[in-house]
């Protein structure tokens, strides 16, 4: 059964992506990428509630390291998305969905290589 519901989130993730394509070339890129945020909040609000109420109150850390991390995390987010797009405009709907089904692997051995490269800057 996750198989189905893996394929169909694969899917609805596709169509979502080419209808950011294409809104992106009718209004811009700035307001694909606005929308695509403003749409998913209604989600996320909905998802916090479930949350809270099938496991009740959840303490997170008040403090201003958590608060900064978060809003770096949500810039992060919007970024990504806008660049997309964009890559959507100036390659095309295929290396820009390579790129967005390959991100965590590049970001993964991003991340590795600049631990190395630190690393071996104090190792000499």
């Amino acid at each position: 059964m996750w198989i189905a519901f893996t394929l169909l989130a694969a899917w609805f993730q596709s169509m979502r992506t080419a209808y950011q394509n294409s809104l992106s070339k009718q209004e811009g890129t700035l307001h694909a990428t606005l929308a695509r945020s403003l749409f998913g909040l209604p989600f996320v609000f909905f998802y916090g509630v479930g949350c809270w109420f099938f496991f009740g109150d959840v303490a997170l850390p008040n403090t201003t390291n958590f608060y900064l991390i978060a809003a770096i995390g949500a810039v992060a987010q919007v970024l990504a998305t806008y660049l997309m797009l964009l890559l959507f405009k100036i390659f095309s709907f295929t290396s820009g969905s390579l790129f967005a089904k390959t991100e965590a692997l590049l970001t993964g051995l991003s991340i590795k290589q600049l631990f190395r490269t630190i690393s071996s800057s104090f190792r000499s």
